[in-house]
């Protein structure tokens, strides 16, 4: 983390806080100074996330709470809870996601079945669309009222890339970030306020996390960045002089 960028007396909320992309936002923001709350549906993810802030920042940098954000009371009790042990909210990072190894598991493996929309459960499409655009769009209307009221937010929503939202093989993931950026653009708009709250949409290309390594077996390609890297640039594009509605690619 670069020195000067710092965060002291910031608090952020992660969701997807447990592991992968999450995990080292959770971790970067800490150590640039923000007091964070981690949210995940893994409790034991989020012990561990707690030990390793601890180790970082001090042990009130971070904590955990388990959740399942596709749930209007446990998104409130997130938000809630950001309240109750920091006093504040000022940066929210919806990170949390499944992707499209959730609706096809092993689709790349030697004799997977074709990914092929028609073959999807109406729950699996319904979890994708309600973890990755329902619920991202709850935490952020539940959080901006607080950030209005104070006159300074930031606002981080992890997307993918054009092609990846219409590959084959991709539904309903990318349909689901594709609505989340639309949605995405108004809000920049609508919470401008002079530039103190930004809403910025964030495409962190491949990145090393397990949920990857799971979806690419064997695949070890020098673009896949480790997710500590990804969140360092993330962290310190916060503070920078980004316009509102910023939408950049971690390179």
């Amino acid at each position: 983390m670069a020195d000067n960028i710092r965060l002291d007396g910031k608090v952020a909320i992660v969701t997807g806080g447990g592991r992968g992309l999450g995990r080292a936002m959770a971790l970067a923001l800490a150590e640039a100074g923000a007091r964070v709350v981690a949210v995940d549906l893994v409790a034991d993810n989020l012990a561990r996330v707690e030990r390793e802030a601890a180790s970082l920042a001090g042990s009130d940098a971070l904590t955990g709470v388990a959740a399942d954000i596709r749930k209007a009371p446990d998104c409130r009790r997130a938000i809630d809870a950001a309240h109750a042990r920091f006093g504040s909210l000022d940066i929210l990072v919806n990170d949390a996601g499944l992707l499209p190894s959730y609706a096809y598991p092993g689709r790349f493996l030697e004799g997977a079945a074709p990914a092929k929309f028609w073959n999807l459960d109406d729950d699996v499409v319904q979890n994708v669309i309600d973890t990755n655009y329902v619920a991202h769009d709850r935490m952020t209307r539940y959080a901006v009222p607080h950030m209005i009221a104070k006159g300074w937010g930031r606002i981080v929503n992890v997307t993918t890339r054009l092609s990846t939202m219409n590959r084959s093989g991709g539904s309903p993931y990318g349909a689901s970030k594709a609505a989340l950026e639309s949605l995405l653009g108004a809000y920049a708009d609508e919470t401008a306020h002079g530039g103190r709250i930004r809403v910025h949409i964030v495409d962190p290309g491949a990145t090393r996390t397990r949920m990857r390594a799971l979806a690419f077996p064997g695949e070890e390609p020098e673009s896949v960045k480790p997710p500590e890297i990804v969140a360092r640039a993330i962290v310190e594009r916060l503070l920078g002089k980004a316009p509102t509605g910023d939408k950049f690619r971690v390179a």
